[in-house]
């Protein structure tokens, strides 16, 4: 997570009293909010981790469900599940992603306490509660240049689904992380099977995803052809972060409009100053393998494949556009041969890719226009 420079601090002893929990109490979300001041001061990702009474309110909703480290009364650790994209989804609508996949992350230790086993205790009350709770499988981003936690991830039976490039903004530091130099950090995705169903399941893939196969062996999932849908409309919806310079595009549905309704919305993103984006993109149509070839030409590259992402149990297939021009794919340290895998098609994805997406900014506010028209038909 970013934060500002701190000095070393020697590593205190683990607490024996030390104990995880639900996060309960709004004093416990005030000692949360302190803590994660405290470690990333106002740098930290997620904006609501600063507000003890929404944090409160998100859990109650089940949009995130926190973990804590108590030493006694003190709160010296959180990690939790995500729901992913939930501020796109509102409780009214019908939920874009699958309940049964979330998200891990939000983690915080006190400094005084790293490398003391309090992530990894985090780590086990998360994922008992993870299979009591009948979740089919968790993700996560781990940045590439700490392969700790690509370490961690994969010992508790993860598996590396993907690679985001630079989608981490020059300007975020790290600690040690002196040999980044001027580029944009990238991450490892990563997805725990939990509950795999040996139903098959429809999977259409575009090329420049080899890898997929043998992931679907590894995670014990059944996958086939995928029908050609009859849909005349593709649903979309987006979100961007301009001073971070991300975009996220989630597509539940393909249509036949696929091509121009991507191929708008990337362009204005990208001409909108915006360094990446992301695209997550339902699998179940054939529709799907046969744009590839156009969805390469907008500068659209592999980024991973999520099974069971969007509701319904159905699978993602994760695309990628980026601006910048100046990677260093030897500064993305990942290990394991899926892992290595995944980096050799991605970044052949990118280097395919380089010169930028072909982007005409659309006129007369067209990408906004029709964003505007479907939240207001949703009654946002």
């Amino acid at each position: 997570m970013p934060h500002a420079a701190r000095p070393a601090l020697r590593p205190a002893r683990r607490p024996a009293a030390l104990r995880c929990a639900r996060l309960r109490t709004l004093d416990e979300a005030k000692a949360l909010v302190d803590l994660v001041y405290d470690t990333y001061g106002l740098s930290f990702h997620r904006d609501w981790m600063y507000h003890p009474e929404q944090m409160l309110e998100l859990n109650r909703r089940g949009d995130i469900t926190s973990f804590i480290a108590l030493d006694g009364d003190r709160v010296v650790g959180h990690t939790g599940f995500v729901r992913p994209f939930f501020e796109l989804q509102p409780e009214a609508s019908r939920p874009l992603t699958d309940p049964g996949v979330q998200e891990a992350g939000l983690s915080v230790v006190a400094p005084r306490l790293r490398g003391q086993g309090v992530q990894a205790e985090l780590g086990a009350a998360m994922f008992g509660h993870a299979v009591d709770a009948g979740l089919r499988g968790v993700m996560m981003r781990c940045v590439t240049h700490h392969p700790w936690s690509q370490r961690s991830a994969t010992r508790a039976g993860g598996l590396p689904v993907g690679l985001l490039l630079g989608c981490v903004p020059r300007w975020v530091r790290y600690d040690n992380d002196e040999h980044q130099g001027d580029q944009p950090l990238s991450s490892l995705l990563i997805f725990t099977p939990l509950r795999p169903t040996p139903a098959a399941a429809p999977l259409a893939l575009p090329a420049g995803f080899g890898f997929v196969p043998a992931l679907c062996a590894a995670a014990g999932l059944v996958r086939g052809p995928a029908p050609r849908g009859e849909a005349p409309e593709t649903t979309l919806t987006c979100a961007w972060n301009g001073a971070k310079q991300l975009a996220s595009v989630l597509v539940p549905q393909v249509g036949a409009d696929l091509v121009e309704r991507l191929g708008q919305t990337v362009s204005w993103l990208i001409c909108g100053h915006i360094a990446h984006v992301t695209v997550y993109i339902a699998a179940d149509d054939a529709r799907l393998g046969e744009a590839g070839p156009a969805l390469a030409a907008m500068g659209l590259f592999p980024a991973g494949w999520l099974p069971g992402f969007f509701a319904g149990g159905r699978d993602a297939v994760v695309l990628q556009a980026v601006a910048w021009q100046e990677l260093d794919p030897a500064l993305i340290a990942v290990e394991g041969e899926a892992a290595t895998q995944i980096k050799a098609e991605v970044v052949g994805g990118w280097a395919a890719s380089r010169g930028g997406p072909v982007a005409q900014p659309p006129r007369h506010g067209a990408v906004i226009v029709h964003l505007d028209a479907r939240r207001r038909a949703r009654g946002l």
